[in-house]
């Protein structure tokens, strides 16, 4: 008798983990399963650009014509802009000074030059803390940053006249 309470205790021990673990597995979000729910939240206009890429455009006051990319990379989505590519810059001292000020200036962003040349602004985000609010205010921030920096290097922007 008490051979079968073990076998049957133990048979149950064996099915709850069984389950336990199932249920761990289908239960979570792959990263990218995540940021596309948490993308579809927002309301916001994204279009599907590539596996794990997102865009969205707005429409800023200095640069009418701005894209923000999500991109989903392990557990991390970054969200960027890029201000002004490579060939329509005039580089000098003062416009990399302007730079690393704007990196003083704006919360929340990094701003650079990426290995193309080209001038961006960035956010990285972990997506286990991603929700809808988070999404929304940090591509709003890329957008906003991205058009006043547009606006403070248009002297520095051949094709910004």
């Amino acid at each position: 008798m008490r051979s079968n309470i073990r076998t049957s205790t133990s048979r149950l021990l064996v099915i709850a983990c069984v389950l336990m673990l199932g249920m761990t597995a289908f239960g979570q979000e792959s990263s990218s399963l995540r940021v596309a729910r948490v993308i579809n939240e927002t309301g916001l206009s994204f279009t599907k650009a590539a596996e794990n890429v997102w865009t969205v455009p707005y429409q800023g006051k200095a640069r009418k014509d701005i894209i923000v990319v999500a991109s989903v990379t392990g557990d991390l989505i970054t969200l960027f802009s890029v201000v002004a590519e490579k060939k329509d810059l005039k580089p000098s001292p003062e416009m990399l000074q302007k730079l690393l000020k704007f990196n003083a200036d704006f919360d929340r962003v990094k701003v650079g030059i990426d290995k193309d040349g080209d001038v961006f602004v960035r956010i990285d985000l972990s997506i286990r803390v991603l929700d809808k609010d988070e999404m929304t205010v940090n591509v709003d921030q890329v957008a906003a940053a991205a058009d006043d920096i547009f606006k403070g290097l248009k002297p520095h922007i051949a094709a910004a006249k």
